[in-house]
């Protein structure tokens, strides 16, 4: 009887205790995973001053990818499509981020003007279909995204980095796995 009593102890603990990890949305693990540069913007407080772009940063680890697919009729299309990227970013020891990128002004793109951890991007980091990649003048209101991949070797996670876009940058911590 004290062994049934104390199994059912053990199980009622780890239930409460495991419980919030085991029902997370994709919201829930957004927040740690995504980072925002502003090109040319002043941050002050709420407001942003002056940007001529919003670049939003996406480390979509195997923990994400997993909770995406299952979310994947509350997600918008853009996420969901890029999804198709993860086997090739995860090849090599790298690790798969999506940018969804937004011209507020007319401004122009580059991929490899992107550093994140350290590592400057490469054309060939860039997984999306290259006659679907908006590189260039972008007009005012260009809305994208671009899939690419990182070397693993530049995300400790834990670890506090810079993501950067020519001369805006941001920090961000790599969540723990």
């Amino acid at each position: 009887m004290i062994k049934i009593f104390s199994f059912s102890l053990v199980v009622s603990v780890l239930f409460v205790v495991g419980a919030p990890c085991w029902g997370l949305s994709f919201d829930d693990l957004e927040v740690d995973r995504s980072s925002v540069v502003w090109v040319e913007g002043q941050v002050m407080g709420d407001m942003v001053l002056g940007a001529k772009a919003k670049l939003i940063f996406l480390f979509m680890d195997r923990r994400l990818c997993d909770v995406a697919r299952v979310d994947r009729g509350d997600l918008p299309e853009w996420l969901t499509w890029n999804l198709q990227y993860e086997s090739a970013a995860r090849r090599g020891k790298r690790e798969f981020f999506l940018l969804r990128y937004e011209a507020i002004k007319n401004w122009e793109f580059d991929p490899t003007k992107i550093k994140v951890g350290g590592y400057k991007l490469k054309m060939t980091d860039v997984l999306s279909r290259k006659d679907m990649v908006n590189v260039g003048p972008l007009s005012s209101g260009t809305l994208a995204t671009l899939a690419f991949s990182v070397p693993r070797s530049f995300l400790k996670p834990g670890h506090s980095l810079e993501i950067v876009y020519g001369d805006w940058a941001t920090d961000w911590i790599v969540p723990r796995r």
